[in-house]
């Protein structure tokens, strides 16, 4: 036999084993990989069996936060738990609903910005009102106002229109002025046998000049807010029984500050309070003829000036001296420019108020 054929022939015989050979490492590397996979889908579950556990804790924190009102921590929670786990259609539903709510407060707070604004403009409108001598229809206005501001949020800016408000609603009501103790008189005894007196005038009648200057040394105190200077002269006038009246110049149209006026004193006297009134007006006050006339500081300087005491000549158009005109009839013109329809009324600036606040469902 030939080498060649004993060659293959040994190769023949081996060629089993070889192949046997290189087979046997493959199956320790399959099982291998089979064992990896394995542990990665065991992982994978895992994971997602956290994650949902996740996700279900973030809507429970997304709920509590949009019950206590923080809409936007509720979405940011809700938007996490929604990317955990995308397969719930609760979660993302969920997410949705928080998205559109909080669209809704954000129209909401710029709906409430709106609002603010125009308590701002009835208020103006209130004063222009009162400069005018509407009482009834600035009032009216005011109680809108305070309506609407009683819908809105609190917060600082709120805060501060609210008591612009009630401040300005107090300034309608009638002042509460009250004399000293040891100034109040003494308590009438009512006799049933007599005719009782005919009742004092509301306005003291004109005395003495040197009794008005006496008089002016009597003690009152006093509270005023935004008091209109012909109703506070009047106060005074019945507080003290002098007859303190207002120059007719000054029921013209004047500065704002003749218009209202802010003072609070105890236990001082007239001259005191007209002094001050002078300070915080511009103006002034003469006697003249019984009776104490307050007017600008010129048209005082110049009586003075004139050594013409008793009478009453000073540069104002008509007699000095007039009875203080009720405050519905003290008048001043209306500030150029339209007034919006919604400031027309109470019932138009509520009205209008409301479609503003229109509630945004989510």
């Amino acid at each position: 036999m030939s080498r060649g054929r004993v060659a293959k022939a040994f190769l023949v015989l081996l060629a089993p084993a070889a192949l046997a050979f290189c087979q046997e490492p493959a199956r320790p590397m399959n099982q291998d990989i089979q064992r990896i996979l394995g542990e990665l889908k065991d992982r994978a579950e895992q994971q997602r069996k956290e994650d949902r556990r996740r996700a279900l804790l973030l809507v429970q924190q997304a709920q509590a936060a949009e019950q206590a009102g923080q809409v936007s921590e509720a979405v940011a929670h809700a938007q996490k738990a929604a990317r955990l786990f995308p397969e719930s259609d609760e979660i993302q539903q969920y997410h949705r609903y928080l998205v559109q709510k909080q669209k809704g407060q954000r129209q909401r707070a710029i709906d409430e910005a709106v609002a603010q604004r125009r308590v701002e403009e009835a208020l103006e409108q209130v004063d222009q009102l009162l400069r005018s001598g509407q009482i009834e229809p600035a009032r009216e206005l005011a109680e809108a106002a305070r309506e609407t501001i009683a819908e809105l949020a609190r917060t600082p800016e709120t805060d501060r229109l609210r008591k612009q408000v009630e401040t300005t609603l107090k300034t309608l009501r009638p002042a509460e002025l009250t004399a000293p103790e040891d100034e109040l008189p003494a308590p009438v005894r009512i006799d049933n046998n007599r005719t009782p007196s005919p009742p004092a005038p509301a306005v003291p009648l004109p005395l003495a000049n040197d009794s008005v200057k006496r008089a002016l040394n009597q003690r009152v105190s006093l509270n005023w807010r935004a008091q209109p200077l012909p109703a506070a002269l009047r106060d005074l006038s019945q507080l003290s029984a002098i007859p303190i009246s207002l120059d007719p110049i000054l029921d013209q149209p004047g500065p704002a500050p003749l218009v209202q006026i802010n003072l609070r004193v105890h236990q001082a006297t007239i001259e005191r309070v007209l002094r001050l009134l002078g300070e915080l007006t511009g103006g002034g006050y003469i006697i003249a003829d019984g009776q104490v006339v307050f007017t600008t500081k010129a048209n005082a300087l110049e009586f003075v000036l004139s050594g013409k005491y008793g009478s009453a000549q000073v540069s104002s158009p008509g007699p000095l001296f007039r009875p203080v005109p009720p405050l519905s009839t003290v008048t001043f013109p209306p500030q150029p420019g339209r007034v919006p329809d919604y400031l027309q009324s109470g019932k138009a600036f509520r009205d209008h108020v409301r479609e503003i606040l229109e509630p945004v469902q989510p």
